[in-house]
């Protein structure tokens, strides 16, 4: 019985024994299916992990594929713009060289215009002996009845013998006058102008006195206010009245006076006058240089029969150009004798135009 106590005691050892080791195995794999799990649970986050990284980068390496494509795509754009934009270049270049080429021509054609254009210019100040400058100019013209005079009746016009030595009167001549002064107004390089109409009043034009740009179609009218009907001659000659009203143009450099004899207003000589008119020229430029300003010269033309004496005059035969004469040489200015042109002529030449070298005669005082 104490044999097979202790053999079953000897076998619950065991038996506990083997439990335990049983038991210690189980926790063993327990522990290590526990640690397995965990480690393949990780695992398989690591490898989500991954599969998404790969995922990501995949999208990442196909859009940035895609902005490749895109950026080739571009280039090849880019590299077509550029050679257009290097053709477009070239074309242009090649017009720039035409267009440099026409210019330097033009200029080559604008300066041997301009050297003509002067040239031409100069040829007329020569033609009409005209001096000071033409930037601002009064051209003063007599309308006077005298105008209109033209040679004396003779017994062989069958007038009156009353009317025989009276002089004759001959719208002809006014047109001649104004055929004149019209070239004049054509050909001068005037930069502005005013035109000054006398007799015993005097009109200016343009009315509202203001100076008259001289542009092809402002010397078309003046010769329009030239030619006006209220500028047809009578009465007599108020030189002294134009020149004062020439005068008070602000600027005025140059006067063209052009007429066909002495001053003449009522209750004075001619003599009387043509002294008032000296003076008055005189203190007019004594004042401008006075105040640093330049003298306005004048310059003279006498018209029609300028070189005959007036044998019918009170005062004697007193010469017509000597008044003419002296006023043009007081002020720097050129005397022009002008005789009257055939009908048909329109033109300024060097044989219509004389310049006379009389010698001055003193005017009576």
């Amino acid at each position: 019985m104490r044999l097979s106590r202790a053999t079953e005691d000897a076998d619950g050892d065991v038996l506990n024994a083997g439990t335990d080791l049983v038991l210690t195995l189980f926790g063993v794999m327990t522990c290590l299916f526990t640690c397995v799990a965990g480690k393949e649970l990780t695992t398989r986050k690591q490898l989500h992990k991954i599969s998404s990284a790969t995922s990501s980068f995949e999208q990442d390496l196909k859009a940035e594929q895609e902005r490749h494509k895109a950026l080739q795509q571009q280039h090849a754009l880019a590299v077509r713009e550029l050679e257009a934009a290097t053709s477009k270049i070239a074309t242009l270049q090649r017009e720039n060289d035409r267009l440099k080429n026409s210019e330097e021509k033009l200029l080559v054609q604008v300066r041997k215009r301009e050297e003509s254009e002067t040239d031409e210019n100069q040829v007329r100040l020569d033609l009409v002996d005209i001096r000071g400058d033409l930037n601002r100019v009064a051209i003063l013209v007599d309308r006077s009845t005298s105008m209109l005079r033209h040679g004396k009746y003779t017994a062989a016009d069958g007038v009156p013998k009353e009317r025989i030595g009276q002089s004759k009167e001959d719208p002809a001549k006014w047109d001649d006058v104004r055929r004149v002064v019209k070239d004049w107004i054509n050909y001068l390089p005037m930069r502005e102008s005013v035109l000054v109409m006398f007799s015993g009043k005097v009109s200016v034009f343009p009315k509202d006195r203001s100076w008259r740009v001289m542009t092809p179609e402002n010397r078309d009218a003046a010769i329009r206010d030239l030619y006006a009907d209220e500028n047809y001659p009578s009465g007599a000659t108020d030189t002294l009245e134009a020149l004062k009203t020439a005068f008070r143009y602000p600027g005025l450099e140059t006067i063209i006076l052009f007429t066909d004899g002495r001053p003449d207003v009522d209750g004075k000589t001619s003599a009387e006058f043509m002294v008032e008119i000296h003076s008055f020229v005189a203190t007019e430029n004594a004042a401008r240089q006075s105040k640093g300003g330049r003298l306005v010269t004048i310059n003279t033309v006498a018209l029609g029969e300028f070189d005959v004496r007036q044998s019918d005059d009170p005062e004697g035969d007193l010469p017509m150009l000597s008044f003419l004469i002296k006023l043009a040489e007081d002020t720097k200015g050129a005397f022009t004798a002008r005789r009257p042109l055939p009908q048909k002529s329109t033109s300024l030449d060097s044989q219509q135009i004389q310049r006379s070298r009389l010698p001055l005669r003193k005017t009576s005082p």
